[in-house]
């Protein structure tokens, strides 16, 4: 009876292969990764919390009336002037 091949292992996306002599392994258990950085769930909700605060700041950007300079008024209207400014870069 014929043997079949063995099949070729699929890679383990984990897997990292060092392609230099001056790689150091260094490894933690989970018991020590708690203690000195806090539970991993932590880490990572505070990291979302940060990532949120950033991108509501970029979203926001706060213009006051004192950094933009007026060019000219395209119309007035019932309710107010409209009218092209420019924003002053610090």
């Amino acid at each position: 009876m014929l043997a079949k091949p063995k099949p070729k292992p699929k890679p383990n996306p984990n897997q990292v292969t060092a392609t230099s002599d001056d790689v150091v392994l260094m490894s933690l258990d989970r018991a020590t990764f708690t203690s000195l950085l806090g539970s991993l769930q932590a880490i990572l909700n505070r990291e979302a919390a940060k990532r949120h605060k950033e991108a509501e700041k970029a979203r926001k950007p706060v213009v006051l009336m004192k950094d933009l300079e007026q060019r000219t008024i395209l119309g007035v209207g019932t309710f107010g002037r409209v009218k092209l400014v420019r924003h002053n870069s610090p």
